[in-house]
């Protein structure tokens, strides 16, 4: 991170002007020390990208999904709500996001997502039929029933809402 900081003084507005792929240079430093496990500079490349390029959508859903990876669920809530300003044709990506922590066990916060997502798109079958997904991976049956049936109120034909709600009622 010490030559990324030596870089980044060099860089300025020409630099940028000159250079409009060097988001994705951002994007791809900050996912490598992602995966990495270095979060802490990860969000440094993020903030700094976001700095410079404050209506890129896909690094907002980057710092979200860190925010709420360490717990900062507030901060998460109010970066998504920031990207939806910019772009309001987000309602995959903000899923991906919630599926993502679901696969990461961390289900409260997944959970936190995908009722944003149904917030932010309530006439998306698909937004309640994931929000029942993350409470039936928690273990909340009951609360994944209405969520399942709530999908299945936008769109009566939603495939996976009808399989899941079979084997919910399968179990009583």
């Amino acid at each position: 991170i010490h030559a990324f900081e030596d870089l980044m003084s060099s860089i300025n507005d020409a630099t940028i002007e000159k250079e409009p792929y060097l988001k994705y240079a951002f994007r791809d430093l900050g996912t490598y020390l992602l995966n990495k496990r270095h979060i802490e500079d990860a969000t440094k490349v993020f903030k700094i990208s976001n700095k410079i390029y404050p209506e890129d959508t896909r690094t907002l859903m980057y710092l979200a999904g860190i925010a709420f990876t360490v717990g900062e669920n507030e901060n998460g809530i109010t970066t998504l709500k920031r990207a939806l300003e910019i772009d309001a044709n987000l309602e995959s990506q903000i899923n991906s996001l919630g599926y993502m922590l679901l696969n990461a066990k961390k289900y409260d916060e997944a959970i936190i997502v995908f009722k944003f997502n149904v917030k932010s798109f309530p006439r998306s079958a698909n937004c309640y039929d994931s929000l029942g997904e993350a409470y039936l991976i928690k273990g909340d049956k009951e609360n994944a029933k209405i969520y399942y049936k709530k999908a299945l109120e936008i769109n009566p034909n939603f495939s996976s809402a009808i399989s899941a709600l079979k084997e919910l009622e399968q179990e009583y």
